[in-house]
């Protein structure tokens, strides 16, 4: 088990070919595949290709202004209320979290309205750990990952990357205003913007 805090990482390319490799990142998010990227950009050219011929148009949307944020599940569940931008979230229905390519841990986010509560802290802790053990043990018995997923909480980290274009401000105003774990990052990130 891993904990995590929030974060966030500035994704805006400003070359057709890093527009096409940024369209190629969010797409191998949905189904964790980053690791078929090559540095020359051809994987990206064919991915491309391959989401156009196949009509998968929505990730072509990831041109514009992209941000990555790691959050909590429960957090992107509210970030993709917003219509305004498109989202890439990597996918627990594809992610088997008991492989090498995650370690076999599931991260969990630290929630920031535990800070300086040791109970609750400890409390949270020990649910996730719960949960994640209940995950391997129905991988075990042969659960896909979609199934096995249902016993993780909304702690469990995500990555989603947001893309908006830069005039309509969408990713800036996402939770901007309310008093949610999102709020730290999206401040971060329009004082990235401002300078």
């Amino acid at each position: 088990m891993k904990l995590v805090k929030p974060g966030y990482e500035i994704l805006t390319p400003i070359d057709g070919l890093a527009e096409l490799k940024n369209i190629e990142r969010a797409a191998r998010t949905c189904y964790k595949s980053e690791s078929a990227v090559t540095g020359d950009g051809e994987s990206a050219k064919k991915l491309v290709r391959r989401l156009i011929e196949n009509g998968h148009e929505a990730m072509l949307e990831h041109s514009f202004l992209s941000v990555k944020f790691t959050v909590d599940r429960g957090v992107t569940h509210e970030l993709v209320r917003r219509r305004l931008c498109s989202f890439a979230q990597e996918s627990t229905r594809y992610c088997d979290y008991s492989g090498k390519k995650f370690g076999s841990d599931v991260k969990f986010v630290i929630p920031y309205f535990f800070e300086g509560k040791p109970d609750a802290m400890e409390i949270w802790t020990e649910a996730c750990a719960r949960a994640e053990q209940a995950y391997f043990d129905l991988l075990e018995e042969g659960a896909t990952p979609q199934e096995a997923r249902t016993v993780l909480p909304n702690s469990t980290a995500a990555e989603i990357i947001i893309s908006a274009t830069t005039a309509s401000g969408g990713i800036f105003c996402v939770s901007a205003r309310r008093k949610t774990p999102i709020r730290k990052c999206v401040r971060l990130c329009v004082r990235w913007a401002r300078n």
